[in-house]
């Protein structure tokens, strides 16, 4: 199953090798990685720009609300969501799912999707994480 099981909302971004070497313990900081023109680290934010009271980074707990795999879709096919559809997201990705008025495929490995900072997706990351 695909299922949101964390959060991480972006305070800084570590590009620079240098600075990706003084963050030693990641395993983005080995050599292999560093100095790649897309190697990253996402450092989070102290707290969530729309709710102070929580940490910028967290785990959640199961809940349905959670689950992202369309019902009888193939597991990597997400149910229609306008907040990461191709047009909300910080990378280029095509909508490949077979009927895509109801699902979302993105191909490719991957385990992280930047969302692009609107109201809608304050509101629906809000949801998520209370």
């Amino acid at each position: 199953m695909q299922i949101i099981w964390g959060y991480l909302q972006i305070g800084k971004i570590i590009s620079n090798p240098d600075e990706i070497r003084k963050v030693f313990w990641h395993p983005h900081s080995a050599d292999r990685f560093n100095g790649q023109k897309t190697n990253v680290i996402f450092k989070a934010a102290e707290s969530l720009s729309f709710d102070k009271s929580k940490p910028g980074a967290g785990l959640l707990c199961f809940d349905e609300k959670r689950v992202l795999i369309l019902e009888g879709a193939t597991k990597a096919t997400w149910k229609m969501n306008p907040v990461y559809d191709p047009h909300h997201i910080c990378s280029k990705r095509k909508n490949l799912a077979k009927d895509q008025s109801t699902g979302i495929y993105y191909a490719g490995i991957w385990q992280e999707l930047c969302l692009m900072e609107s109201e809608k997706c304050t509101d629906w990351a809000n949801s998520i994480i209370e």
